[in-house]
C-alpha cells in the first residue's frame, strides 16, 4: 500500500488548474504565520504535480518570495481525505468557502483525484479470490468510484459530501435551459440564500429549488395540474401527481378524467356571478331569543347571578352604570325585533 510522501517542489513546477475562490481572504496574515512557524500543512499535489489543495498557501509563499514549498504527494483517496480533514480542523488562518465555491472546489479536486481512484480500482480488480480476473466495475462500479472521490474531495472544503450534493443539485437546476425561467430563477435565488445565509440556509434553499422543479415536472407529466399550479397550490400539485403515478392503466386515465371534471366544476364556480343572500330576520330573531333564554337558564343554574352581583359591588360605579346602559339598549333592540317578527317567531319556554 502506498503512503504519502513529503518533498519540496519549485512553486513554478506546481500545476494549478482553475481555482474557484472569489475571495482569497487575508493572505498577509497567512504569510506572516508561515514566516514565523513555517508551512504547518504542506501543499497537496498528485504524483504529476497537479495542485489538489493549498491555493492560499501558494499565494502566501509567493508573497514571502519563496522559490520552493514543501508538498505532500498523495497516492490514494484515503490519504487525500485524511489530509484535507486535518487541514480543515487545524489551519486557523483558513478562509471559509461559500457553498457554491466549495461545490466548485470539490469538482476540481475530484477531477484531479479521479485518475488515482480509477487506477486503484483497476488494480484491485486485476485479481480476486483464486486469481480470477474481475472487471473493476464488478467490484464497485464507476458510480461508486465517483462517489468515493467526491466525498474525499469534500473533506477539504468544510462541508460534507451530502451538503455539497444539495448545492450541486441547485446549481444544476439553475443552469438547465430545459427548465422554465421561473424555476431557474427560483434556483438562482436559492444559491444566493445559500451563499449569504450560512450553512443553516442550505437545506431550506435546496428544498425551495427542488420543490419548484418537482412542481414543474409534475405539470409536464400531467398538464391538467397546471390549474392548481397557477393558483400557487403546490401541495395539491405534488399530492395529485403522486397519486396518479400510483395508478396503472386504465385506472390512471379514469382518474385523470375525474380530475378534469373536478377542475371544470371548480372553474365554473369561480366564473359564476355571486348573489347577495337575503337575510332571514325571522330566523335571526329566533336564534337571538333562544340564546338569551339559554344564557339566563345557565346563569340561574350555576349561581351566575350571585357572581355578577359580587362583581358589581366591587366594581367602579361609573363602569356599572355604562354596562347597565349597554344591556338596556340591547334588551330594547331585542324587544323591537321580537315585536316585528310576531307571530312568526317560535316560542321558547324555560
Amino acid at each position: 500500500m502506498d503512503t504519502v510522501s513529503l518533498n519540496e517542489l519549485p512553486i513554478d513546477a506546481i500545476i494549478v488548474k482553475d481555482r474557484h475562490r472569489r475571495d482569497m481572504g487575508d493572505i498577509k496574515s497567512l504569510a506572516d504565520s508561515m514566516n514565523s512557524l513555517g508551512l504547518i500543512h504542506p501543499v497537496v499535489v498528485t504524483p504529476d504535480h497537479q495542485l489538489v489543495a493549498g491555493t492560499r498557501r501558494l499565494a502566501a509563499a509567493r508573497e514571502l518570495g519563496w522559490d520552493v514549498v514543501p508538498v505532500t504527494v498523495i497516492h490514494s483517496l484515503g490519504e487525500a481525505a485524511a489530509l484535507f480533514e486535518a487541514e480543515r480542523d487545524e489551519n486557523t488562518c483558513r478562509k471559509d468557502f461559500t457553498p457554491t465555491e466549495a461545490a466548485a472546489v470539490r469538482r476540481s479536486i475530484a477531477d484531479v483525484l479521479a485518475p488515482i481512484a480509477h487506477e486503484r480500482k483497476a488494480e484491485a480488480g486485476k485479481t480476486h479470490g483464486r486469481g480470477r480476473r474481475i472487471a473493476p466495475a464488478k467490484l464497485a462500479g464507476a458510480k461508486a468510484a465517483d462517489r468515493e472521490t467526491r466525498n474525499a474531495a469534500a473533506k477539504g472544503t468544510g462541508y460534507s459530501g451530502a451538503t455539497l450534493d444539495k448545492v450541486d443539485k441547485v446549481i444544476e437546476i439553475a443552469a438547465d435551459e430545459s427548465k422554465p425561467e421561473p424555476v431557474r430563477e427560483t434556483a438562482r435565488e436559492a444559491l444566493t440564500e445559500m451563499n449569504t445565509g450560512g450553512k443553516g440556509a442550505i437545506d431550506s434553499a435546496y428544498k425551495k429549488a427542488t420543490r419548484a422543479e418537482q412542481v414543474h415536472d409534475a405539470v409536464a407529466e400531467f398538464p391538467d395540474l397546471s390549474h392548481y399550479a397557477d393558483q400557487g397550490k403546490d401541495n395539491d400539485v405534488l399530492r395529485l401527481a403522486g397519486a396518479l403515478r400510483g395508478y396503472a392503466e386504465p385506472e390512471r386515465s379514469m382518474r385523470i378524467e375525474a380530475l378534469r371534471a373536478d377542475i371544470a366544476a371548480d372553474r365554473n364556480r369561480s366564473a359564476a356571478p355571486t348573489e347577495d343572500t337575503p337575510i332571514d330576520y325571522v330566523a335571526l330573531g329566533d336564534k337571538m331569543v333562544k340564546a338569551v333564554n339559554n344564557a339566563s337558564q345557565v346563569i340561574a343554574k350555576t349561581g351566575g347571578e350571585e357572581t355578577i352581583r359580587a362583581a358589581m359591588t366591587s366594581a367602579d360605579q361609573l363602569t356599572i352604570s355604562l354596562w347597565r346602559d349597554e344591556f338596556k339598549d340591547l334588551s330594547d333592540a331585542c324587544a323591537r325585533l321580537a315585536q316585528v317578527c310576531v307571530p312568526q317567531l317560535k316560542v321558547v319556554t324555560k
